[in-house]
């Protein structure tokens, strides 16, 4: 009966966890965004797109997280970028 309530308790703080949102993160990351974009006025080519993401998954891959920062940083100055980049 206690690891029943310690499963249920753990599950629920789980949920609250995913719904929380700090104080202006939608702003700050809308605004960072645009700085990354006011790099690239005009956009990016589709290969320049398709550069950055190889770029960012090759060093997913290896694990270096600087790599895949600045990869993301360039793909999404080159326009169109999705939520999940």
């Amino acid at each position: 009966m206690r690891w029943l309530v310690l499963v249920l308790v753990l599950l629920s703080s789980t949920v609250r966890a995913q719904d929380f949102q700090p104080p202006g993160l939608e702003r700050d990351s809308q605004a960072y965004a645009a700085q990354l974009t006011a790099r690239q006025p005009a956009g990016g080519t589709p290969q320049a797109r398709r550069q950055a993401e190889q770029r960012a998954a090759d060093a997913g891959r290896r694990n270096d997280w600087a790599a895949v920062a600045t990869a993301l940083e360039a793909r999404i100055a080159a326009g169109d970028a999705t939520a999940d980049q």
